[in-house]
C-alpha cells in the first residue's frame, strides 16, 4: 500500500510504503500526487520504506512516466529505509534528476525531516 500520510504539511509530502506495492497502489498515489503537485509549488516528498516489502511485477516502473513529467516540481526527496532499498533509492536519483535525494537510515525519520524543512 501507498498512502500520502495525514501528517504532511505544507510542501512536505510524507509518503508510507508498506507491504507489497502493486500497480493500483501506484495508480492512486499518482492520482493523489497530481491533486497535489498541479499548485505550481516545489515540494518536497518523505518517502517512508520501512515497512516496504517490495513491488509486485511491474509496479516499479508504473509511475515512471508521471515522475519525468513532474519532477521539475521537486525540490527534495528524502527516503527513510533499510540498507536494502540502496539500488532502488539510486533509481530515485535517476527519476528526480532535477532534484537532491537523501536515503536516511529506518532509525532517522527525525533527520530526514529536519532536512526537508531545511530551507
Amino acid at each position: 500500500m501507498l498512502q500520502v500520510m495525514p501528517e504532511s504539511e505544507g510542501i512536505i509530502v510524507r509518503i508510507k510504503a508498506s507491504g507489497t506495492i502493486t500497480e493500483e497502489d501506484k495508480d492512486a498515489l499518482i492520482s493523489r500526487l497530481t491533486e497535489l503537485l498541479d499548485t505550481g509549488e516545489r515540494y518536497r516528498l518523505l518517502y517512508d520504506w520501512t515497512a516496504l516489502d517490495g513491488w509486485a511485477k511491474g509496479a516499479r516502473s508504473a509511475n515512471v512516466s508521471f515522475l519525468m513529467s513532474h519532477r521539475g516540481l521537486i525540490d527534495r526527496v528524502a527516503v527513510v529505509c533499510d540498507g536494502r532499498w540502496a539500488d532502488d533509492v539510486t533509481r530515485l536519483q535517476d527519476l528526480y534528476k532535477y532534484s537532491q535525494v537523501r536515503q536516511f537510515a529506518a532509525a532517522d525519520g527525525n533527520a530526514a525531516l529536519a532536512w526537508l524543512r531545511e530551507a
